[in-house]
């Protein structure tokens, strides 16, 4: 998961951009996270809302609710009230870019933009090899209908060529490990 929080709210994110970022879950059956994104901030009517933020070409899971919020709060919170996924997002991010992306869900959620979805990363119907999340192959599989749907006609998600020749004779290959607990990334400002 995701987590765009501001706290204090007047400490505020704005110009960010994700894009073409492949965010696996490892061992998915046995853990879900809460939500694709984490999100939480003024309002929009405030005029210090998260502003100019950019969701293209991603690649992530549902989760177990889309979108959450992430600290609670009162109606000064962007996310109070809001129903998962595109409202919430909406009510959080003026303006915002979001499309392009490919979310694997199995609850429809609806999303803002034009997005595929997936019904599940663990069979061809998106990568060519997911294993789980442990080391497969996540080029998006050229069958996939989201081969090709990233707005700029790319596969969405990261370049995994680019990735692995970035990486390439760095360190030893580590000992096989277990299935790991999901990662979230949080970012706080004060």
């Amino acid at each position: 998961m995701i987590n765009l929080i501001t706290n204090p709210i007047s400490a505020v994110f704005h110009d960010v951009r994700f894009d073409h970022n492949t965010f696996v879950v490892a061992n998915p059956s046995s853990a879900q996270p809460s939500g694709l994104l984490g999100l939480s901030s003024a309002t929009i009517a405030s005029g210090l809302n998260q502003s100019n933020i950019t969701f293209t070409n991603n690649i992530g899971v549902r989760g177990t609710q889309g979108t959450s919020n992430s600290i609670g709060g009162t109606a000064t919170n962007c996310a109070f009230g809001q129903s998962f996924g595109a409202n919430m997002i909406n009510a959080c991010w003026s303006p915002k870019t979001f499309g392009g992306n490919t979310i694997v869900q199995s609850i429809v959620t609806a999303w803002p933009g034009t997005n595929c979805l997936s019904l599940t990363s663990q069979s061809t119907s998106l990568y060519v090899s997911y294993n789980g999340g442990l080391g497969g192959d996540y080029h998006v599989s050229a069958s996939s209908p989201c081969h090709n749907t990233g707005t700029d006609g790319k596969d969405p998600g990261a370049n995994i060529d680019l990735v692995a020749a970035a990486i390439a004779g760095v360190g030893a290959s580590p000992p096989p490990v277990g299935p790991l607990p999901p990662t979230n990334l949080s970012v706080t400002v004060n």
